[in-house]
């Protein structure tokens, strides 16, 4: 687990090319301001990096 996924909610998805966790901290001041994402993309171009980002971040803020 994640440090940071002790302070915040945390959203994580697989697929054939990507694996990515997000990381949305809760706590309100300067040191957890942004949120952390980590991507491991393998042999992806960046235009599925990008969508698969652009799709991450639609289903997380949808729930």
């Amino acid at each position: 687990m994640h440090p940071l996924a002790r302070t915040g909610s945390l959203a994580a998805t697989c697929s054939a090319k990507f694996r990515a966790t997000m990381i949305i901290p809760m706590r309100n001041d300067e040191a957890f301001k942004f949120a952390a994402m980590h991507i491991c993309a393998g042999e992806a171009s960046r235009h599925d990096v990008h969508e698969f980002v652009r799709r991450l971040l639609q289903s997380f803020w949808a729930n």
